[in-house]
């Protein structure tokens, strides 16, 4: 695909220079105001921009118009950039500035004034790459169409964002990035997909003139995620090399589908996921939005029909026998929000105003307040009452608080329940620890003021002993096999200290086994692993295998990263089927820490989490897996979800409801849960 290619004159050099400006223009600048959008009539304003040659001063009109009207316009994404040193282009204002325009009538110059209005370095250059030499161009951008110093108006526009980039005749994706235009892969971009493979050629760094794309930091921009998936057509502009949009975003697809992938599969896509993300000095591109624009794009169709059926379903049945799909959850506010913490933004809380135009599910329920003069944390509650609200859920209590991979928002000042990181989805919904309870019969809220999250639950259990496993040689996934187990049945000696010695290891009980393993459905469990999940006897016959094949290699320190990353050939101590069948196992108890309880309960929980003894166990009506929060006086700060087998399966709901029932039919009294204050 050979880059359609705009010519440049000489002057093209002096284009990042400032342009020269009388001492009139700048009093006149100074002077210059936006004349209000009628927000009624969904008014917005659309730049005009002027032919001119590459390089030379750029000229445009100020024009204003109603969405209403089904203008024709195009729209510009592209990086703010620093906002220093600010280069002026020139304003032509006349009857027309700010007020209704026909896009079919003749435009008179005649008479005009010519205002400067500052830009940056990205914009300016951007501009003079998309204007045409001998016509004019109307496009849409951001940083002039929007009053940025007027908060009001930001929010009506920031409502209007979906519509304006999906109407856009085309949206021109802007980089400044100097392609290598004569590489053959781009010829072969062209066909990707069609004919074409990533893994058609021996090397992959063929590929790497397009990957180079990719890496450019335009893409780690959450205003940009919105604009592209938004788009029904994109033109990608390297400066000014422009490409059809969608075989650039068919190559982002066909690379990022290795970061949702659990194990490491070989080929191109990794090699240039690692290229595009490891040979940088940025962090590593995150998993946002589906892996990719057009993912994004078929999670929004799929979330906006699923939120259609929840809706009618919720009418017609009670809502604890509706099922939250993952489907409605790709697409959701939450996930949405969860997932933008590896974005970059300029303003914090654009982190919710940046995704509203891609959130399925925000049209059935409150609506969401646009407000910059409020401080992030307390914009940010709102998607945790939109959550509640729509599905009578807390589930959003289950992640991992320390966990802070990508995440480039500050969390200075935000309460422990608040999530910053992704919801591991595949635990909560394997999970019923509330049972049928909801969360919204009970008092659930989100006190404006404070933040802290009123809730309704159980309290089950209080942890007594953590875990420390002492690892040896390189660290973690590297302790030996031996050793581990001992520990394992070291932890359970303490916990069930009466029971006596036998025959069978306390770690192979079906309670310490099913810890051992990732806590997934069995469907799950097939699509992330390619294999069928173990049952309690294959779980110990694979962990017999583990401590065979140590024994067998007649080496002590033989861990599970030595079998499972190579260290010894898998067929000589351990068959190769049982080898991958234990890479689960490698990967969960390389993660999480046993814990054991006062009513000699066993669990797991994130090593992260800074669990200790003392902290609480509850079930909140709503939250599908059980919680461990940490007293602090009369209010509790929230540490992780935890695993509890016995716990799992709305066992410790049924054992209340049954006390309630028993209490109501001695003293005919209701029976209340108790309330928790999270802070």
């Amino acid at each position: 695909m050979s880059p359609q290619r705009k010519r440049r004159s000489t002057s093209s050099q002096q284009s990042s220079s400032p342009p020269h400006h009388t001492k009139k223009a700048k009093r006149i600048a100074r002077l210059h105001h936006y004349q209000p959008l009628d927000h009624i009539h969904r008014e917005i304003r659309l730049l005009e921009l002027l032919p001119g040659k590459p390089g030379s001063r750029i000229a445009a009109r100020l024009l204003t118009v109603s969405l209403n009207d089904e203008p024709v316009y195009d729209a510009l994404s592209y990086c703010w950039g620093a906002p220093r040193p600010t280069y002026d282009i020139f304003i032509h204002t006349n009857s027309h500035e700010d007020g209704h325009h026909d896009q079919n009538e003749e435009c008179s110059y005649s008479d005009e004034s010519t205002v400067s209005f500052p830009v940056g370095r990205n914009l300016r250059k951007a501009l003079d790459d998309l204007r045409h030499q001998d016509e004019a161009r109307l496009i849409w951008t951001d940083a002039i169409c929007i009053n940025q110093r007027d908060n009001l108006e930001k929010g009506h526009q920031i409502r209007l964002m979906e519509e304006i980039y999906t109407r856009a005749r085309v949206v021109c994706a802007w980089l400044d990035h100097n392609v290598r235009p004569k590489s053959s892969a781009f010829d072969d971009l062209e066909n990707l997909g069609r004919g074409v493979e990533l893994d058609d050629f021996h090397d992959p760094s063929y590929w790497y003139p397009v990957a180079d794309i990719f890496r450019n930091p335009y893409w780690r921009r959450l205003w940009i995620q919105q604009e592209l998936i938004l788009a029904t057509k994109v033109h990608v502009y390297c400066r000014r090399d422009v490409f059809p949009g969608e075989q650039l975003l068919e190559f982002q697809q066909k690379v990022n589908v290795v970061k949702s992938q659990v194990t490491r599969v070989d080929g191109p896509e990794y090699t240039l996921s690692r290229y595009i993300d490891g040979n940088t000095e940025l962090a590593p591109m995150p998993e946002v939005f589906g892996g990719g624009i057009i993912r994004a794009r078929t999670n929004m169709l799929e979330g906006r029909a699923a939120q259609d059926a929840f809706s009618s379903s919720t009418s017609n049945q009670p809502s604890s026998d509706v099922k939250i799909t993952r489907s409605m959850l790709a697409s959701s506010l939450l996930n949405l929000f969860l997932q933008s913490a590896g974005l970059r933004m300029t303003d914090a809380r654009d982190r919710l105003y940046g995704i509203l135009g891609l959130a399925t599910d925000i049209a059935h329920g409150p609506p969401l307040e646009i407000n910059y003069d409020a401080s992030p944390v307390w914009v940010y509650a709102q998607v945790f009452r939109h959550f509640v609200h729509r599905y009578k859920s807390l589930s959003f209590l289950c992640f991992d608080r320390n966990n802070f991979k990508g995440n480039y928002v500050s969390r200075e000042h935000f309460p422990s329940w608040m999530p910053h990181a992704d919801i591991n989805w595949s635990n909560v919904n394997a999970s019923r620890a509330c049972g049928a309870m909801l969360a919204a019969p009970f008092a659930v809220s989100i006190d404006a003021e404070t933040l802290s999250l009123h809730a309704q639950g159980i309290k089950v259990d209080t942890i007594e002993h953590v875990a420390d496993v002492e690892y040896s040689g390189d660290g973690p996934g590297w302790i030996p096999i031996p050793s581990w187990l001992d520990q394992v049945e070291s932890f359970c000696r303490k916990t069930w200290p009466d029971i006596p010695q036998g025959n069978d290891p306390l770690h192979e009980r079906e309670d310490v086994t099913a810890l051992m393993f990732p806590w997934l459905s069995a469907a799950r469990y097939k699509a992330m692993w390619k294999l069928d999940k173990p049952d309690p006897p294959r779980r110990a016959l694979l962990i017999r295998s583990l401590l065979a094949a140590a024994r067998k290699a007649d080496q002590e320190d033989l861990s599970t990263g030595d079998i499972m990353r190579g260290g010894y050939n898998p067929t000589s101590i351990i068959p190769p089927d049982v080898r991958q069948e234990c890479y689960p196992l490698h990967v969960q108890i390389n993660s999480v820490k046993l814990i054991s309880t006062e009513a000699s309960r066993i669990g797991n929980i994130a090593k992260t989490s800074g669990v200790r003894a003392g902290d609480e166990i509850w079930v909140l009506f709503g939250c599908r897996m059980p919680l461990v929060v940490r007293p602090k006086g009369l209010r509790y700060e929230v540490i992780g979800p935890v695993v509890v087998p016995g716990l799992m399966r709305g066992e410790a709901v049924e054992v209340w409801q049954k006390l309630c029932e028993d209490d109501a039919a001695a003293n005919d009294k209701e029976c209340r849960s108790t309330a928790i204050i999270l802070d």
